[in-house]
């Protein structure tokens, strides 16, 4: 469940981000807070599902590679192949898309005098995102690639794919622990706002009040004090 409840939501956070930089009218016409808890709602769902078609699938990756027999496919090899290799897929293609995106933007504002805040912010934002993808998902090319759907089509003797199936059968677990700590350790690195709010637990902050006294001269001579707060890291 944590490993495709992972891509669907790194899914959903590209083509927000990239919307929001790339199609900005479009982005402030649909993508309202209850259209983006949707989609969120909708990964879920597919997470949900996949991880059901997965465990009822039979695990021909392991069958075949301790006996070195096949096993017939069926429907849901075909499902785990979309959620396996469909999904690293559509993370490569993000990079060309986003990219793309980028340098159109660069190319677009070269030859301008104003500063557009709100593109370089987003433009930030996009690089982000794809810096918190890339980590991740270097440990989910052996699963991405050794599927059932492959090992029944596949010759045995193809280059490298022995080798992923061997990852895949003995590994995975350690694969997916990996992902998923190095997942959780980028979101401090790439976004700028989620780390501040997490070191700003960290932080303690003594606060001093120092009273202030004045004194004006003259007949309506009067007497204030005013509170300076004084913050001590």
């Amino acid at each position: 469940m944590c490993a495709y409840d992972y891509r669907f939501l790194a899914i959903n956070l590209v083509i927000i981000t990239y919307i929001n930089f790339s199609l900005p009218v479009f982005a402030k016409n649909y993508l309202r807070t209850r259209n983006v808890v949707l989609l969120f709602i909708f990964g879920h769902l597919l997470a949900a599902a996949f991880s059901f078609i997965t465990a009822y699938s039979e695990n021909q990756v392991e069958f075949y590679y301790t006996n070195g027999k096949t096993v017939p496919v069926d429907w849901s090899d075909y499902f785990e192949a979309f959620g396996d290799t469909g999904t690293f897929i559509i993370f490569i293609s993000f990079y060309a898309v986003c990219f793309h995106a980028i340098m159109a933007f660069q190319k677009r504002h070269k030859s301008t005098t104003t500063i557009n805040q709100r593109g370089n912010h987003l433009k930030s934002q996009v690089l982000a995102i794809l810096f918190y993808i890339t980590p991740p998902n270097i440990f989910i090319i052996p699963s991405s690639f050794s599927t059932d759907l492959f090992t029944a089509f596949l010759p045995w003797d193809l280059p490298i794919y022995r080798e992923m199936c061997y990852l895949k059968v003995h590994y995975y677990e350690i694969f997916l622990a990996g992902r998923l700590f190095v997942a959780s350790f980028t979101i401090l690195i790439a976004f700028v706002d989620y780390r501040n709010a997490v070191l700003s637990l960290f932080r303690r902050k003594n606060v001093v009040n120092i009273v202030i006294s004045t004194s004006a001269i003259g007949p309506a001579a009067t007497r204030s004090n005013s509170t300076v707060k004084v913050h001590n890291q």
